[in-house]
């Protein structure tokens, strides 16, 4: 799939990861108006794992990315990204849909530079979507 992603850097703390993929105004992910999936904010995800008595459930922007993968639309689901993330020393996974599917792979390409961050720390960065 092609992607038209250019990359062009910003440092946020220290971070230097942003992605332009069209031109527009670049603002923090968490509340930029191509982050949304039926019309609603998808960011962050909502975090599914399984869990015991006692454990600590992932709460929106708790926890680090561990891997992201892009899979491909289907007749079930569009495309979209499956986030896994680490919180407590437990694995979650969440997926991401975005109204304008253009976006994904530049998702893709941001977050798979921040393998290891916080995920609260992603949705404070600069993209240009």
């Amino acid at each position: 799939m092609a992607n038209k992603c250019g990359i062009a850097f910003k440092t946020v703390g220290d971070m230097a990861v942003s992605i332009a993929c069209q031109e527009g105004e670049a603002r923090e992910l968490r509340v930029h108006p191509k982050m949304k999936w039926e019309g609603y904010s998808n960011w962050p995800p909502a975090w599914g794992v399984a869990y015991g008595g006692g454990d600590i459930f992932p709460a929106g922007k708790d926890g680090a990315l561990k891997s992201v993968a892009i899979r491909e639309g289907d007749d079930k689901m569009p495309i979209h990204l499956e986030l896994t993330i680490e919180h407590s020393g437990k694995t979650a996974s969440g997926i991401l849909c975005c109204d304008d599917a253009v976006v994904i792979p530049c998702l893709y390409e941001v977050f798979s530079k921040c393998i290891g961050e916080s995920i609260r720390k992603i949705g404070d960065l600069e993209v240009d979507l």
